[in-house]
C-alpha cells in the first residue's frame, strides 16, 4: 500500500510554510540508523545530544529550493519518542560542515530547515505533539558524511536558557589521548590536570554546574569495552565538575558523586571515544586535580 503524507516546510529564516503536491521519498518507516531517543517534557539533561554522521547521496525530496542538501533516504538518523507537557521543542544540530535538518513530525507533515545560525540549522516547534519524529540530517553535497551533533531541547537555544555554543568535542585535548582496553592494569589509572576555565558548562543536567575550557577537552580516551563497567572521576581538594562526551555523542555531566568530587559510571560502556572535560564549581581559577579512570569503582586515594 503506498502511503501519501502530507509535506510541509517550516522555514525558520523566512518563516513560510510550503505544501508539497508529492509525496516525499524520504522512508520514514526505517529502522533509525543512529537509533531512538525516548524524552518526556521536563528531560534532563537538556539538550539531549546524539552524534551522527549528517549526510547521503539523495537529494532532500521537498520542491522547495531554500532547503536543500543531500541526505540518506533510505532510513532517518534518528527517531524521537516524545511526550509532550507544555513545553516548546527545538531540535537542531550543530557541526563544522553545512548541514540541512529535516523533520517528520507525528502529523505527518514534513519541516526543513538549512541556515539557522550560520549554516547550522533549527526546527521549532511551538506546540508539539505527543509521538514520533523522524530526524535526517543532510549534506550541502553529496555523498560526504560529516560528524553532526543533533541537539533535542525545551529551552530556545537563542534564548539566555542555554549556551548556543557546545564544547568542541573535535579539538585535540588539552592533556593527551589514553588508550585503555576492558582489564586494564593497574587499575585506577590516574593523570594530573589543571581543572577549570571560564565558560560555564552549557551541558548542565540536574544540580550539574561549573566552569570548563569549551576550546577543547582536557583527555580523550579511546576504548576498548568488556563485559565490566566503566568509571570515569576527579579528585581535589576544590569544588569539581565532571563532563564526558560518549561514544554516541550522549553528554553525561556530575558535580558531587563523593563529596565535592564528581564521577560518572557507564555501567554497560561502549567502544569509542570519550571526550572529558574536568571544571570547576568557580570561574577563572585553575585547581590542581587528578582524573581517575577505573573498572572497580570510584576509588579515592
Amino acid at each position: 500500500m503506498n502511503i501519501t503524507r502530507r509535506v510541509t516546510l517550516s522555514l525558520l529564516s523566512a518563516v513560510s510554510l510550503f505544501v508539497a503536491s508529492e509525496a516525499a521519498a524520504q522512508n520514514w518507516q526505517a529502522a533509525p540508523t543512529f537509533g531512538t531517543a525516548t524524552l518526556s517534557a521536563g528531560f534532563m539533561p537538556d539538550p539531549h545530544t546524539t552524534l551522527v554522521q549528517a549526510g547521503g547521496s539523495d537529494e532532500v525530496a521537498l520542491v522547495d529550493p531554500s532547503c536543500t542538501g543531500y541526505i540518506n533516504e533510505s532510513a532517518p538518523d534518528l527517531d524521537l519518542n516524545y511526550v509532550s507537557g507544555g513545553s516548546d521543542l527545538f531540535i537542531y544540530a550543530r557541526g563544522d560542515a553545512d548541514v540541512t535538518l529535516l523533520v517528520l513530525d507525528p502529523s505527518g507533515e514534513w519541516h526543513c530547515n538549512d541556515d539557522w545560525e550560520g549554516t547550522d540549522p533549527l526546527v521549532a516547534f511551538f506546540n508539539p505533539e505527543d509521538g514520533n519524529y523522524n530526524i535526517w540530517v543532510g549534506t550541502f553535497f553529496p555523498g560526504e558524511l560529516e560528524p553532526v551533533q543533533v541537539m533535542i531541547s525545551e529551552i530556545d537555544p537563542g534564548s539566555d536558557g542555554i549556551s548556543a555554543e557546545l564544547p568542541d568535542f573535535s579539538a585535540p585535548p588539552v592533556y593527551e589521548t589514553l588508550t585503555l582496553s576492558a582489564g586494564f592494569a593497574p587499575d585506577p589509572q590516574t593523570w594530573p590536570l589543571d581543572a577549570g576555565g571560564s565558560d560555564p558548562n552549557p551541558v548542565e543536567g540536574a544540580d550539574c554546574r561549573g566552569f570548563i575550557n569549551l576550546a577543547a577537552p582536557d583527555f580523550d580516551l579511546n576504548y576498548s569495552a568488556g563485559s565490566l563497567p566503566l568509571y570515569i572521576s576527579a579528585r581535589a581538594n576544590a569544588d569539581l565538575t565532571l563532563l564526558v562526551n560518549d561514544p554516541n555523542g550522549t553528554w553525561h555531566c556530575s558535580d558531587d558523586e563523593n563529596g565535592t568530587n564528581p564521577g560518572i559510571v557507564f555501567s554497560k560502556p561502549l567502544s569509542g571515544n570519550y571526550n572529558i572535560w574536568v571544571g570547576t564549581f568557580s570561574p577563572g581559577g585553575l585547581e590542581d586535580a587528578v582524573l581517575q579512570i577505573s573498572e572497580r569503582g570510584f576509588i579515592v586515594k
